[in-house]
C-alpha cells in the first residue's frame, strides 16, 4: 500500500511540474528572436541565443571588456496567434531618448563613437497582453545590479555617462515567473553621485551623519504575479513639487546642487490591490520621521531642509505598518507662509479668527509696517534684512504660530501679539510682556487690543475667547 501511495505522489508530482516547463517551452517557441548590435572597436556583431534558467535568451554585446554598445537592431518573429510586434528606444550619449523604432530597424548611431547609455523595450498589440519582454544591461561600473526590467521600463543609466557594454532579451508569458513583489531604488547623493547598487527591501538608501543631501532619486517595481507599476515624485529645493515619474526615471536633478526636501510614493495597477508601498525619509534637523505611504507626502516643504536617506518596502493590504521607531512620529512638516490679512485686507471681526485659514500663521510683524517671516531660527523682513526687533526674537521663539491684530490699528503699525505654541505662552510685543502659562495652555488664536479705558488683551481658547488684565 505504502509504495501504491509513492508510485502516486510521484506520478502527480511529474504531471504538475511538466505541463509548466512544455507550456514556457512551448510559447517560447512560438516567438524568434535575433539582433545585432555595433560594439566600439568590433563593428557589427550578431547575437546569440542562450538558455538561462531555462528560459531562451537572447544575449547582445560584451561583458569585461569595457566596450560600449552604440547601436543595436532587435529582430522579432511571432507565431503566437497574437498581433503585435516588439518595440524599443536607445539613450544615446549628447543625444538623449532616440524615437521608437521596431522589428528589426537600427536603434543608436554608427562612426559617431557614441555610446548607449538607456534602452526602454516593448511589446504592442494583443501580445502585450498574453506575453512579457523582460531584459537586463551590463553597465559600466555597476555591472548586472540593475537587474531585469519589464515592458518599457529604463534598463540602464540616463545622465551618469555609463556605457552599456551587453543586453540580454527574454520574452516569456506573464506570470510565468511568479515573484513575489519589491522595490528596487538608489539615490543621486552629494559629493557621492549615484549608489552602485540598488537597495530593496526596506534598506537605506542615501546617508546618515553626514549632512549630506539627496539630490536624486530612482524607484522600480519588480515584475511580479499581480503587475503594475510604481510612481513617484519630489519636492525639489527652488522648483518645488515635480510631476510623476515612474518605474525607474529619474526624480530631482543631476549636477544642479538642488536639495530633494520631500517625496510621494504610490503603486498603480492591480498590485495596488494587494498591497501597499511604506516609506520613510532622513531629514535634516529632524532625523528619521514617520512611515508614509500610499502616496502620502515624506518628508518637509518650506524649512529649506534636505532629505539624507530614504527607506521603501511593499507590506501586503491588512499587514502590519512598520514601527514608528525614528526621531520623531510625523511623517510630513510643511510651513505656509500665510499672511495675518484675508483677500487683501485686515481681518477685524474676531470671528473669522475661528476660520482654519488663520491656523497656522507664520508671519510675524515688528517695526511698524515691515513683515517678517522666520527662516532657520532667524528673523528676517521682507527686505532680506535680519534686524527685526531682535530683543523680542531669540532662537526661543522660532516656532510661533499664530495671528496679530489691534482692533484699533488695523495696519497694526504699534502692536503686535503672538502666541508660542511649544510653551502655550503669549508674549506682548509692544510691552515685552509674557501672559498666560498654565491656564491657557491650549491657545488656539491670540489677539491684542487698545482701548481708551486700558489696556487689555483676549485669547481664544477652547471655542471662547477671554481676557486677561
Amino acid at each position: 500500500m505504502k509504495k501504491l501511495m509513492t508510485f502516486f505522489m510521484i506520478v502527480f508530482l511529474v504531471i504538475g511540474i511538466i505541463p509548466g516547463t512544455l507550456t514556457l517551452n512551448a510559447a517560447q517557441q512560438k516567438i524568434g528572436m535575433s539582433g545585432r548590435v555595433h560594439i566600439q572597436n568590433f563593428g557589427n556583431r550578431d547575437g546569440r541565443i542562450v538558455n538561462e534558467k531555462g528560459i531562451k535568451t537572447l544575449v547582445l554585446g560584451t561583458r569585461g571588456m569595457s566596450k560600449r554598445l552604440e547601436s543595436v537592431a532587435i529582430k522579432f518573429t511571432n507565431n503566437t496567434g497574437y498581433f503585435g510586434s516588439i518595440e524599443y528606444q536607445v539613450h544615446v550619449q549628447n543625444i538623449g531618448w532616440m524615437p521608437w523604432v521596431s522589428n528589426g530597424q537600427s536603434a543608436g548611431t554608427q562612426g559617431q563613437s557614441k555610446r548607449l547609455e538607456g534602452i526602454r523595450i516593448r511589446l504592442t498589440g494583443d501580445l502585450a497582453n498574453y506575453y512579457d519582454v523582460r531584459y537586463s544591461t551590463h553597465i559600466q561600473l555597476y555591472g548586472d545590479a540593475q537587474g531585469w526590467v519589464y515592458n518599457g521600463g529604463l534598463a540602464g543609466t540616463t545622465g551618469e555617462s555609463k556605457r552599456l557594454e551587453e543586453l540580454k532579451i527574454q520574452i516569456i508569458p506573464k506570470k510565468t515567473i511568479n515573484e513575489e513583489p519589491y522595490v528596487t531604488y538608489r539615490t543621486h547623493v552629494q559629493t557621492y553621485g549615484w549608489e552602485r547598487t540598488w537597495k530593496k527591501y526596506g534598506g537605506v538608501a542615501g546617508t546618515t551623519g553626514q549632512a549630506k543631501r539627496l539630490e536624486g532619486i530612482e524607484v522600480r517595481l519588480n515584475d511580479n504575479t499581480y503587475g503594475g507599476g510604481i510612481e513617484y515624485k519630489t519636492h525639489i529645493q527652488s522648483y518645488g513639487w515635480q510631476g510623476y515619474c515612474r518605474n525607474g526615471e529619474m526624480s530631482g536633478t543631476q549636477g544642479q546642487s538642488k536639495r530633494l526636501e520631500a517625496i510621494e510614493v504610490r503603486l498603480t495597477g492591480n498590485i495596488a490591490n494587494y498591497y501597499d508601498v511604506y516609506y520613510r525619509v532622513h531629514a535634516q534637523n529632524f532625523g528619521w520621521m514617520g512611515w508614509s505611504k500610499n502616496g502620502e507626502r515624506a518628508g518637509t516643504a518650506g524649512y529649506s531642509y534636505r532629505l539624507e536617506a530614504i527607506q521603501i518596502k511593499l507590506i501586503r493590504k491588512n499587514g502590519a505598518a512598520p514601527k514608528n521607531d525614528g526621531n520623531i512620529t510625523a511623517k510630513y512638516k510643511e510651513r505656509k507662509w500665510v499672511s495675518a490679512h484675508y483677500e487683501n485686507k485686515w481681518v477685524v471681526d474676531k470671528a473669522a479668527w475661528d476660520e482654519p485659514v488663520y491656523k497656522e500663521f507664520e508671519y510675524v510683524v515688528c517695526n511698524g509696517f515691515d513683515k517678517a517671516v522666520i527662516i532657520n531660527g532667524e528673523v528676517r523682513k521682507a527686505d532680506g534684512a535680519k534686524d527685526c526687533n531682535k530683543k523680542f526674537y531669540t532662537r526661543d521663539y522660532y516656532e510661533w504660530k499664530y495671528g496679530y491684530y489691534d482692533e484699533n490699528d488695523p495696519n497694526m503699525s504699534t502692536t503686535a501679539h503672538a502666541i508660542y505654541e511649544r510653551n502655550h505662552n503669549t508674549c506682548n510685543f509692544s510691552h515685552g510682556g509674557y501672559h498666560g502659562g498654565g491656564l491657557y495652555d491650549k491657545f488656539k488664536v491670540g489677539t491684542v487690543h487698545h482701548k481708551e479705558e486700558g489696556h487689555y488683551e483676549k485669547v481664544y481658547v477652547e471655542g471662547y475667547w477671554k481676557e486677561i488684565y
